[in-house]
């Protein structure tokens, strides 16, 4: 199914519009790939920010509800803007990622940790003291999500150099 998918992509005019562009704009993957990191990097500080905050290890003074309702605008916004801009990478060359593990994991990672941080985040957003009144539950979720998001990190690095780890 995979392969039908990036065959797909790979012989569709979106993906020649999109090589041209990443061609032939003088400066756009360079920009694209600083967009996305610095979206990832804003994504990844606010959300693990707040993580360590509701485990207790950082930003004691700052209510966990305060700082969820602070850091969604920069959740949301930085999902956007990390997806939007990796997208063009993931048409000009989709069997580097379908066909990809490491890019699975990637993908598995995120989903994982957005999927974790949505439900604390709206916990914590509905019933204002979800953190405090239901602590075990709420840091098991922090947990899960740092390590999700580490996973996220550092399989994004490796999508590039899974060449060199499972060559023929």
């Amino acid at each position: 199914m995979l392969e039908n998918f990036t065959r797909l992509i790979a012989e569709s005019e979106l993906r020649e519009s999109v090589i041209w562009m990443l061609m032939n704009v003088p400066g756009l993957p360079p920009i694209l790939q600083s967009i996305h990191i610095l979206a990832v990097a804003a994504l990844v500080g606010t959300v693990c920010l707040t993580q360590l905050r509701i485990l207790g290890v950082a930003v004691r003074i700052q209510d966990p509800s305060e700082m969820v309702r602070r850091n969604l605008p920069w959740f949301v916004w930085s999902v956007v803007i990390a997806l939007t801009s990796g997208i063009a990478f993931v048409i000009a060359r989709p069997a580097r990622y379908f066909l990809n593990p490491v890019a699975h994991w990637k993908f598995f990672c995120l989903t994982l940790a957005i999927a974790l941080t949505v439900f604390l985040f709206s916990r914590e957003r509905k019933w204002p003291g979800f953190c405090k009144t239901h602590v075990w539950l709420a840091r098991a979720f922090a947990i899960a999500g740092l390590l999700a998001w580490a996973g996220v990190i550092f399989a994004g690095r490796w999508i590039a150099y899974v060449d060199y780890l499972f060559w023929e």
